[in-house]
């Protein structure tokens, strides 16, 4: 794994600009920007894990599934020649675009759609990423199917999924007075299970050591 590490400055004009927008768009429980500083270092540190383990320097084309608010693809667009952008909530969509557009960044594409209907031909991707978002699928065989039609030969995707272990579940608890998350359909066990009957796994941490909230993969297409 490479070390990569975010300029703090980046983390600051991304927060500058979230706080531009009411508080239901840019995230009621958004752990990028928490009040408490250790979670924010986390879910930071994570995109930091998973900008590492893409191996190589072939990113020429380059896809974020469910991509969020587009804190990833912000990174990801100083590192590939063409990056790609995917979510369905029309929420997030508009926001990253507009976050897109402050930063300057020419060479991100934008599509608002379902994972599970990529609108892109066969072997057009070198890299995905999908960081926290294949437990939001239900169909997931279907998603992973269209993951790997999309995905180039010798191509790399890199995942990550919460643990939703037990400390996990107590500081979603704390955070947000559940347990449970009604929108996780899947669990962190049963993404890796899919994943690996398809792809290769090449690499798997969990971050942070000793507290395993996440699941960090590598997986190469066979």
């Amino acid at each position: 794994m490479k070390k990569v590490k975010i300029n703090p400055l980046d983390y600051e004009i991304i927060e500058k600009f979230a706080f531009k927008y009411p508080l239901v768009e840019r995230g009621v429980n958004n752990s990028y920007y928490s009040k408490r500083p250790l979670e924010s270092k986390i879910w930071w540190k994570r995109l930091e894990l998973m900008l590492g383990l893409a191996v190589g320097e072939n990113h020429e084309h380059v896809i974020d599934l469910g991509g969020g608010y587009g804190f990833l693809v912000s990174f990801l667009a100083k590192m590939s020649r063409h990056v790609y952008y995917i979510d369905f909530d029309i929420n997030h969509v508009n926001f990253a675009n507009d976050l897109f557009n402050e930063l300057g960044l020419e060479n991100v594409h934008v599509i608002a759609g379902d994972i599970q209907h990529l609108p892109f031909r066969d072997n057009s991707f070198q890299t995905m990423f999908a960081a926290d978002v294949l437990e939001h699928i239900e169909n997931l065989q279907s998603s992973i199917e269209e993951m790997n039609r999309t995905l180039s030969k010798d191509g790399q995707i890199v995942t990550t999924s919460p643990s939703e272990n037990r400390l996990y579940l107590f500081l979603r608890l704390l955070r947000k007075g559940k347990i449970r998350e009604e929108t996780h359909l899947q669990t962190e066990r049963k993404v890796v299970h899919f994943l690996s009957k398809i792809f290769d796994r090449i690499e798997i941490k969990k971050y942070p050591p000793v507290f395993e909230l996440f699941t960090i993969a590598l997986y190469k297409k066979r």
